[in-house]
């Protein structure tokens, strides 16, 4: 029976070949999911309105950004993603782009049907903790693994930058709700 050795070679091989291709692959969606973030935030901010309506406008496009260019980046670049994370690819990758696709969908549906406050809070806030388990993923890549990549360190900055702008936003609607 022939090894399997040349073909995990040959495997490696064309994953390091592939390399500047799914960086550009990544500097591309992650141009776009901060195109997407900065256009929803400048556009909730220049409405001038109170923090429910500026989230209810910045909500979608957040989710969008975040969980839709995540969803797009696992279904369509998996491999490339994964090689990028250090990771190999994996069936729950293909779920977890599925369930980003899912959870942006249910955002701009909420925006459309005007769902409310409540729901803008909930979709941002699932989102919200998603994204600090994933940042809480890489730091133990980082810590355990020693797979320093810079990918990792982008991702945490642009998650604190994104707490300290919605997290303010969510409590003072919160506040307003009960």
């Amino acid at each position: 029976m022939p090894s399997q050795e040349p073909q995990a070679d040959q495997e490696r091989v064309a994953t390091a070949n592939s390399k500047p291709a799914a960086w550009v692959g990544y500097y591309i969606l992650e141009g776009v999911r901060w195109l997407i973030g900065c256009t929803g935030f400048l556009l909730g901010l220049s409405s001038g309105t109170s923090a429910p309506e500026l989230l209810h406008l910045f909500a979608p496009f957040l989710l969008l950004a975040v969980a839709g260019v995540s969803g797009v980046e696992d279904l369509l670049l998996g491999r490339s993603a994964a090689m990028l994370s250090g990771r190999g690819p994996s069936v729950r990758q293909r779920l977890s782009g599925f369930n980003n696709l899912a959870l942006a969908a249910t955002g701009l549906i909420s925006f459309v049907q005007n769902w409310g406050p409540a729901a803008d809070v909930a979709l941002v806030t699932v989102l919200l903790i998603s994204t600090m388990l994933s940042a809480a993923d890489h730091l133990w890549r980082v810590l355990l693994d020693g797979q320093i990549r810079v990918r990792s360190f982008v991702r945490a900055a642009g998650i604190v930058a994104l707490l300290l702008v919605v997290v303010p936003i969510l409590t003072t609607v919160v506040r307003g709700l009960g």
